[in-house]
């Protein structure tokens, strides 16, 4: 993935990551796990696009946050700030679904 960067946080924080290969503005489309998507939530996201597949079960499986399982992800979302939008169905049958999550809109002044 040419376009694709790596970035170690211990090393320098995300802004200087950033500037550090020349991006002044754009968007960020960030993977990872749940420490991952956990310092995201302090960075800030623009939107963050929950899924879910209600007839999917992973045991063992990874959470999207560490404060999951004492917390839904939904709960963590809307403790940061984040509102959810209309959900999307995406499978009737699997009971996929998606919605995303965004900051609300900026005050007006």
């Amino acid at each position: 993935m040419p376009l694709a960067h790596l970035w170690n946080p211990a090393g320098m924080s995300f802004s200087e990551a950033c500037r550090a290969i020349g991006v002044r503005d754009g968007s960020a489309a960030v993977t990872g796990g749940a420490e991952v998507f956990r310092q995201f939530l302090d960075i800030g996201f623009d939107a963050f696009h929950l899924s879910r597949a209600g007839k999917v079960r992973l045991p063992g499986g990874r959470p999207v946050f560490p404060e999951v399982p004492a917390l839904t992800p939904e709960q963590v979302l809307a403790r940061h700030g984040l509102r959810p939008g209309p959900v999307q169905v995406l499978d009737a049958k699997a009971q996929a679904t998606l919605v995303t999550w965004e900051p609300p809109p900026a005050a007006a002044t």
